[in-house]
């Protein structure tokens, strides 16, 4: 219409309300084509009754077009590839790649659609093939693709009142009439009459697609519809549409997954291995400060993997920074690796560093029951090495290797307690009697 008021506004106020009619009118297969043609059927009689004919209300009108066989883009291309612009047609090629994209999504979700709006059930595979075969064919002679339109399918539902295929058999036909004779008979449409046919369908998209879907997903989500939608409207290029929409679901992904924790804390801090009493009592004593054991879950990745690393480094830090002691600081790190299934190389960054932070201040860094697969990727991110002493089978294992390590400090420490007073040598001898 070119935004001219004199179409633009009766190709609104005919196209919009007969959306709303379509939804709750009893007789579609009335009204529809009358709210069509009626308007159409006017303005002809306003013509033809002023004594003016359509070549002199031309401003009404699309600009003539002419027909072209559908064959001809092959005969007036073989042979004459000096008359293509290859240039023009590289830079298509982006909007190509998007247009593939959201016609597949497209095709996907109205195939999906239809399942919910009406009583039928589409196999999606198979559906998907036939708009696959048919858009290989006629864009082969330059018909743009094409594939069903849910609200299409629910008119076509009312009309005909159940599964029915004559809609599609006479679409098809007249599609053929056009394909194989001319198409110079839209040379007799208005303008307005092609806008009111979009503002038709594009009521459909509003009301169905942004404003229903508001039920259905967050404050977040609709937002970030509406925004795309805008971008769309603003640069008038699908492109960059569907470039801040990759961006934003990547980035609300990222946000998302970062919420969700990659660890399970409260996990016992000493094995099921039997000791004595006395000596349990004593690991529980020391690992409550010397021992974090943290077990991970799921696929890790940086937004999940940056919180758990900053939390041990923080840690450290304080551990640093207040003076902590050596015997009441942390000494060693357990990674549970029992549920992971896989890092990225982010998260292999990010314990590299931590590996070389707590080096830095003597803590021995641990995994338990790593995979096959996890621990050929620990290997490749220089995390671990095949056959070394950080890397245990099960995370029993790895506590006993802890405790076995704190025993034998214990049993270091323990004479020069026993020389600070017989006392306290006689207790220490009672002790060994009991653990014996």
């Amino acid at each position: 219409c070119h935004h001219e008021p004199a179409q633009f506004i009766p190709a609104l106020f005919v196209g919009v309300p007969l959306y709303f009619i379509s939804k709750v009118s009893q007789k579609p297969a009335v009204v529809i084509p009358a709210a069509l043609l009626v308007p159409l059927g006017i303005f002809y009689g306003t013509v033809y009754a002023s004594g003016q004919d359509l070549h002199s209300v031309d401003h009404w009108m699309f600009p003539t077009v002419e027909n072209a066989a559908f064959f001809e883009i092959w005969t007036h291309s073989i042979g004459s590839y000096g008359d293509i612009n290859f240039q023009a047609w590289a830079q298509t090629v982006p909007h190509l790649i998007v247009m593939l994209v959201v016609v597949f999504l497209d095709c996907m979700l109205k195939i999906i659609g239809t399942e919910g709006k009406l009583p039928v059930k589409v196999k999606v595979s198979r559906e998907i093939g036939l708009f696959g075969a048919g858009n290989i064919i006629t864009t082969l002679f330059g018909a743009p693709v094409g594939y069903m339109q849910l609200k299409f399918n629910v008119i076509n539902y009312k009309i005909l009142g159940g599964m029915d295929r004559r809609g599609g058999l006479i679409y098809a036909l007249l599609c053929a009439v056009t394909y194989f004779t001319t198409i110079e008979h839209f040379n007799v449409l208005p303008r307005f009459f092609l806008a009111t046919l979009l503002f038709f369908a594009g009521a459909g998209f509003i009301v169905e697609n942004l404003w229903g879907s508001r039920r259905y997903l967050s404050v977040g989500e609709w937002c970030q519809v509406v925004l795309i939608i805008l971008i769309f409207i603003i640069t008038q290029d699908m492109l960059y549409a569907v470039i801040a929409g990759g961006v934003l679901t990547c980035a609300d992904f990222v946000v998302t997954c970062a919420k969700v924790p990659c660890f399970v804390s409260n996990r016992p801090a000493i094995s099921n291995t039997r000791r004595p009493m006395i000596l349990r009592v004593t690991m529980n004593h020391i690992f409550e400060r010397q021992v974090l054991v943290v077990r991970l879950k799921g696929h890790i990745f940086y937004a999940s993997a940056h919180k758990v690393v900053s939390g041990i480094l923080d840690r450290m830090v304080k551990d640093t920074a207040e003076n902590v002691p050596y015997y009441q600081s942390l000494q060693f790190i357990v990674f549970d690796c029992s549920m992971v299934d896989g890092i990225d190389a982010s998260t292999g960054k990010l314990l590299r560093k931590l590996t070389s932070e707590a080096h830095k201040q003597s803590v021995k860094i641990i995994y338990a029951e790593p995979s096959n697969d996890l621990m050929a990727r620990m290997a490749q991110q220089s995390l671990v090495e095949k056959h070394t002493s950080t890397v245990f089978s099960d995370l029993q294992e790895a506590l006993r290797f802890v405790e076995d390590v704190t025993l034998k400090k214990r049993e270091v420490l323990q004479p020069f307690w026993a020389k600070l007073h017989p006392a306290i040598e006689r207790h220490c001898q009672y002790l060994e009697w009991q653990t014996c």
